[in-house]
């Protein structure tokens, strides 16, 4: 059975460059999807923390406690939890 001509060493270099210019793209592409993933997480954890401040600040108007009287009794309970 003919198996075929044989590749000379300059195809076998053009193959390889093929191989590694398209395999380049492909990491290219996944970078791009990884960094556009990252910053939808971070949009999303941000939303996140955004919404916990908003509650706590309603708590603390709903309280009457101002900002400062708070951080001073979760001050105080800091101390004592040491």
């Amino acid at each position: 059975m003919p198996r075929g001509k044989a590749k000379s060493d300059e195809e076998k270099l053009q193959d390889l460059d093929r191989v590694i210019a398209e395999t380049e793209a492909k990491k290219a592409s996944l970078d791009t999807k990884i960094k556009n993933l990252k910053a939808q997480k971070q949009a999303i954890s941000n939303a996140q923390k955004q919404k916990k401040l908003e509650e706590l600040q309603e708590i603390i108007c709903k309280t009457g406690t101002t900002p400062d009287e708070l951080l001073s009794l979760l001050k105080k309970k800091e101390k004592t939890a040491k």
